[in-house]
């Protein structure tokens, strides 16, 4: 009986020892399993946050660049997964935005280009206005049958009538009949070479009186195709009056020579001899 209970408690010893010898297999085991897990997801967690953080860091880069200036800075496409499309995504909203800012800045050379020809324009009719005012020779603008369009101040004194009358009146109403013919070789020359002129004749001015002038002019057209004719009118009365003086002198001067009341003779500037 001795013997059987020395063997019972030998046997519970050993069995009491296998249960904490397993506990302590399984502690290792788990112990082992944790530290592989954490090592895998310690790399993992690190391949993640990096996957992430570079599209990141090359997106603060990207919008940095464009910051300071420069719109040709892109984003390198690392993955096919949604990274890679927002990196697609990010590019495409910077091309459109170069593309944008480019079209921009070509706009806005273009109305800086359009308002500095329009300042030049505005300065050059000004001056044109200033000269058809001021100028000493009548400057008129008709249509193509001859009703005034415009008229500067002179060619209203050499007239008579006034800017509002001229519009209403055609340049048949102070031309004499006389000249009709004149007339129809002046319309035939602006339409074969688009000018006319010089040439003389005479306007009826609103006193009734005649206006001797000396005429040219060239044909112009507009943006819609309408024909025009710009004409320059030069009073020429007091040549008239000097030219008729001067032929009243000679023939007065010829027949005082005529008649003997008048010797001539010629004389050598040279040596003063007759």
């Amino acid at each position: 009986m001795e013997k059987l209970r020395q063997e019972e408690l030998r046997l519970l010893e050993e069995r009491s020892l296998a249960p904490d010898q397993a506990v302590r297999n399984t502690k290792k085991a788990l112990y082992t399993v944790l530290i592989f897990d954490l090592i895998v997801i310690t790399s993992l967690s690190f391949l993640f946050l990096k996957s992430i953080n570079s599209p990141i860091r090359q997106f603060r880069k990207a919008i940095k660049g464009i910051t300071d200036g420069d719109r040709h800075l892109r984003v390198k496409r690392i993955s096919n997964d949604e990274l890679g499309q927002v990196s697609d995504a990010f590019n495409q909203m910077l091309e459109n935005l170069e593309r944008t800012t480019v079209s921009n800045e070509e706009l806005q050379k273009e109305i800086k280009d359009i308002i500095a020809y329009q300042r030049t324009l505005k300065i050059r009719d000004e001056n044109l206005k200033k000269f058809f005012k001021n100028v000493h020779m009548g400057i008129l603008l008709k249509d193509i049958d001859g009703n005034f369009i415009e008229t500067n101040p002179e060619f209203e004194r050499i007239t008579g009538y006034s800017n509002d009358e001229l519009i209403n009146m055609s340049y048949w109403d102070i031309t004499p009949k006389s000249y009709k013919k004149q007339e129809e070789i002046k319309l035939k020359s602006i339409a074969t070479t688009g000018k006319y002129g010089p040439y003389k004749k005479q306007y009826g001015n609103k006193n009734g009186d005649l206006v001797p002038v000396l005429l040219n002019g060239v044909k112009t057209t507009d943006e819609l195709g309408n024909h025009y004719i710009w004409s320059v009118v030069q009073d020429i009365t007091e040549e008239e009056k000097y030219k008729d003086k001067l032929e009243h002198d000679v023939k007065k001067l010829k027949l005082l020579l005529e008649t003997g009341k008048l010797i001539s003779f010629e004389v050598d500037l040279s040596t003063g001899k007759i």
